[in-house]
């Protein structure tokens, strides 16, 4: 009785634990399919500005500063399968690459600092920004920091480090280069765009409005993969959840069928005696 009893409890616990991982799945794939629409819809936008932007950019900056700064873009929480351990595999090869000590890291909300922190890297300064819902003022912030950084040669490039969406199955850790700005090259030679009032002034607010439209292009990207990784993450759980309980009640009714069978054969085994 005392192991029916403890499987009873076991079920009740298994299936409690399905019911939250089922309404987590359902709220991830409501907010999944509008960080999809947003982080494709603004890809778009992202590819014609720089397309736009290749006519003033003029000759490509020679860098020979080695240090980077890197902009670390995290899930705002966990629970999202192996996202989260994808960042910080990407993120050590990237570095190693360059080398350790010549970037510094700039982190977009705590799982960003915990990943950097278990690296062992230079944190330079953290930003609360919700990568659900990001706050534009305080991307202004970081884009101010990462150009004063270039203007005072303290680095020679500024690049971004998100989660990439692909699809709901698939999201990977990429890099995108924002300073110095690299425009995209047209792809269509005939086209003619007029550019006023001259190259100059457009490109001293044009590379400001890239920064921050790459920055949030990225920040887009890693919320679209953290609601499709959570989506995922939660069927799953749920499904095994559902298919411990199944294995738990059977082990339950084996255990109840003996149980009885048991009561049933002393019931007889003391008539017999009775008899006897």
């Amino acid at each position: 009785m005392a192991n029916s009893r403890n499987l009873k409890k076991r079920i009740r616990l298994v299936k409690n634990i399905a019911k939250v991982t089922k309404a987590m799945q359902v709220a991830a794939s409501l907010k999944m399919k509008k960080s999809q629409e947003a982080a494709l819809a603004s890809r778009l936008f992202s590819q014609k500005l720089s397309q736009i932007a290749s006519l003033v950019v003029g000759e490509k900056q020679i860098i020979t500063n080695e240090n980077i700064d890197l902009v670390l873009i995290a899930p705002d929480r966990g629970l999202c399968g192996s996202l989260i351990s994808t960042l910080e595999r990407g993120l050590k090869k990237s570095v190693e690459s360059v080398g350790v000590s010549h970037v510094r890291i700039f982190c977009i909300n705590k799982k960003a600092t915990v990943i950097a922190r278990r690296l062992g890297l230079d944190i330079i300064g953290v930003f609360d920004i919700s990568v659900a819902k990001p706050d534009l003022t305080k991307m202004g912030a970081v884009v101010q920091m990462l150009s004063d950084d270039l203007k005072k040669d303290v680095v020679g490039k500024c690049l971004v480090g998100y989660a990439q969406f692909e699809n709901l199955m698939s999201q990977k850790f990429a890099i995108s280069q924002i300073l110095p700005f690299e425009a995209e090259s047209i792809s269509d030679a005939n086209v003619d765009i007029l550019v006023e009032p001259n190259k100059a002034e457009v490109y001293e607010n044009l590379v400001p409005r890239s920064m921050r439209l790459k920055l949030y292009q990225t920040i887009l990207e890693t919320a679209a993969s953290e609601f499709s990784a959570r989506a995922m993450a939660m069927k799953s759980a749920s499904d095994n959840a559902r298919d411990i309980s199944v294995f738990l009640t059977s082990e339950y009714n084996k255990d109840r069928q003996a149980s009885i069978t048991a009561q049933i054969a002393e019931v007889i085994g003391a008539g017999l005696s009775s008899e006897s």
